[in-house]
């Protein structure tokens, strides 16, 4: 009995003597824990901020803007990198870093007060192939898609729902199809066309086709996420004139990179002007010479005649409530790259110069009135991105 009265403290001592180790142990597996479900947000962030960064490869500051806004987003305590075509990173790559502070529970017993964790991810743009040049939607066999021009040279395919005519040559395009169960394809006695390497004078009967691509106002952040906004914007040779509010841009032919917005109209009247833009108006026009213009959007889009003067951001379906105002695209030697998107009206081509465009034409109706117009069709509608990294 005695003896058994001597042990009966152990328990007491062991347990004095073990408790730091199992409050390190608590220590170890808690905030660990923790710092697991840091990192695995912080690399959820840096994943979904490089995926959305990779859409924007075709400007690098634009692709660092979205990367910042994205990653931020999904861990708003973070700190946010983003290279994109700086020393290491391939041009066509972005990488993005996450770096969080992830906080300590038991380990402020030992004065760890916190944990530095960074997690990368690196993303590339994946464009679809495609040659789609010119698509006329409209299934009006009088005034639907015509080739009024001499000397015009379209590498890629051109198509139309509706009428198809081609009323001067010499025309050469590399394919062609119409809707045959709707209209008929015409060539005037004395135009000279061929299609591909010939003999096809006329292109291919198809059949209705719907829109290849569709964008909506919202996806350029309309109204109010536009890079610059006003009731008019215009580009001339040396400033941009916003007005609604008024403002004035001065420039020494780049024009400041984004997304012009005017919800009435947009126009560029200035001779060799250049840079990256994307530019929605309900009226767009171009009255000038050899400007050189890349889209700033990721949707890889350069003019947006938006529908039907609805400036709601949820109009972005392809119904048409009113004919729209024609896109009148005139001047020579311009050297533009991108999307035309026209869904409501007539995109009227008075524009020369060799390769004046790559990219691609959507429009209800299309008019081509320009002698020795060039065009490559490139339709890399369905941007992908992915990881790799």
């Amino acid at each position: 009995m005695g003896r058994l009265r001597h042990e009966a403290g152990q328990t007491i001592v062991l347990f004095a003597i073990l408790l730091p180790l199992f409050l390190g142990l608590g220590a170890i597996a808690v905030d660990v824990g923790y710092w697991y479900v840091v990192k695995k947000t912080a690399q959820d962030a840096a994943d979904a901020a490089a995926l959305a960064a990779a859409r924007e490869l075709q400007d690098c500051a634009a692709a660092e803007l979205v990367g910042h806004d994205y990653g931020e987003r999904n861990m708003p305590d973070s700190t946010v990198e983003v290279n994109c075509g700086t020393a290491g990173v391939d041009p066509g790559k972005v990488e993005v870093a996450v770096t969080a502070q992830a906080d300590t529970f038991f380990g402020r017993l030992f004065g760890v007060l916190d944990v530095t964790v960074t997690q990368r991810a690196v993303a590339e743009r994946l464009n679809g192939p495609g040659n789609l040049a010119i698509f006329s939607y409209s299934g009006d066999c009088f005034d639907g898609l015509e080739f009024d021009a001499e000397n015009v040279s379209i590498n890629g395919l051109v198509h139309s729902n509706g009428q198809f005519r081609i009323s001067r040559g010499p025309f050469w395009a590399a394919d062609g199809t119409f809707d045959v169960e709707r209209c008929a394809a015409s060539r005037d006695l004395n135009a000279v066309s061929v299609f591909g390497d010939g003999p096809d004078d006329l292109p291919r009967q198809g059949s209705h086709e719907e829109w290849p691509a569709w964008f909506g106002p919202a996806d350029f952040g309309w109204f109010s996420g536009c890079t610059y906004r006003g009731t008019t914007v215009e580009i001339t040779a040396v400033a941009v004139v916003i007005t609604g509010p008024d403002q004035i841009i001065p420039h020494n032919g780049t024009i400041a990179a984004g997304v012009y917005c005017a919800t009435e109209s947009f126009a560029i009247t200035g001779d060799g002007v250049h840079g990256r833009i994307t530019a929605l108006a309900p009226v767009i026009s171009v009255d000038a010479n050899s400007s050189e213009l890349r889209p700033y959007s990721g949707a890889n889009v350069l003019f947006f005649a938006v529908p039907d003067g609805d400036f709601n951001p949820e109009n972005d379906g392809p119904e048409c409530s009113s004919a729209a105002s024609d896109m009148l695209l005139n001047g020579a030697g311009h050297r533009w790259k991108g999307v035309v998107f026209s869904p409501c009206g007539r995109v009227v081509i008075n524009v020369s110069g060799a390769q004046s465009l790559e990219g691609t034409i959507l429009a209800n109706q299309v008019r081509v009135d320009a002698n020795g117009f060039e065009m490559i069709g490139k339709s890399d509608f369905e941007v992908q991105t992915a990881l790799v990294e």
